[in-house]
């Protein structure tokens, strides 16, 4: 297993630019060779990622960086298990996009949130319209050689190992499988990560890693919390996973992008016991 960055880390929720030179020069400066990139609707846009393609790669091209994943947050504002078919419909179509953009960049796999529990509606109608949904997404997918990733978040839906190695039966397409983030796995309902490990074994197609600190029930960076890693990453290991371990650690640092690349220095330290660059 080796470590790669994920953006949010650095830049938090909200990108204000695409990737620039300045955060990539920072990465390689670490000794980072793997970034995965964020779809939003602003500057990191489908469309924008897709235009400015060259660029991009220019500079990935210049730190020696690849893009193995490309993860998004848009699924908490479209959601997926929607009783709104519109609404799914544009979730759907998202994941289509960020399909063309890991193809377009290299990337096998893209990060989604199946959907979130809404309010008056059956848990099997919210299941359901979720499950259908990535069925229709995972055909454009395959046909484009991409592997879709469900993560486990606190969105009060497939909060259990279980729950999600059964949601992912349900989909049953090869090219979905989960995308597990072994921080949430801490905080979702006091879980424990190397549980999520052994039931989603052989399903497991990229992995965040963040910390937890169960005492103030916040993520953290890595090794600044309880997350025994020298424990749960030999249990990945040994459940198929051998694939890259993306430092997701809390967005939105108060300092700007100096302070995110300063919690990507401390969340790399933290890992480097466990996994090599």
């Amino acid at each position: 297993m080796q470590i790669g960055m994920n953006l949010w880390t650095v830049y938090g929720w909200q990108l204000a630019t695409r990737p620039d030179e300045h955060v990539l020069g920072a990465l390689a400066e670490m000794g980072m060779r793997a970034v995965e990139l964020v779809v939003d609707e602003g500057p990191n846009s489908v469309e924008n990622l897709l235009a400015h393609r060259a660029e991009i790669q220019a500079l990935l091209r210049k730190y020696g960086m690849v893009v193995p994943s490309v993860a998004s947050a848009l699924f908490w504002r479209y959601n997926l298990g929607s009783k709104e078919a519109s609404v799914r419909q544009h979730a759907i179509e998202i994941i289509e996009g960020m399909a063309q953009v890991a193809k377009a960049y290299g990337a096998g796999v893209i990060l989604i949130v199946a959907g979130q529990q809404e309010a008056h509606t059956p848990f099997a109608q919210t299941w359901n319209h979720a499950v259908a949904s990535i069925q229709q997404a995972a055909q454009v997918a395959e046909q484009l050689a991409v592997q879709i990733g469900v993560e486990n978040v606190g969105s009060n839906f497939l909060d259990s190992p279980g729950e999600m190695a059964q949601f992912l039966a349900d989909v049953n397409r090869p090219n979905v499988g989960s995308y597990l983030d072994l921080g949430n796995a801490m905080s979702v309902l006091n879980g424990y990560p190397e549980n999520w490990c052994t039931a989603l074994a052989g399903k497991i197609v990229c992995v965040h890693v963040k910390d937890y600190d169960r005492q103030s029930h916040q993520t953290v960076n890595c090794g600044q919390g309880q997350l025994p890693w020298g424990e749960v990453l030999p249990v990945l290991k040994q459940c198929g996973y051998d694939g890259y371990l993306f430092i997701e650690t809390p967005p939105e640092p108060a300092g700007g992008v100096e302070a995110g690349l300063a919690a990507a220095r401390e969340s790399l330290a933290g890992m480097k016991p466990f996994a090599p660059l």
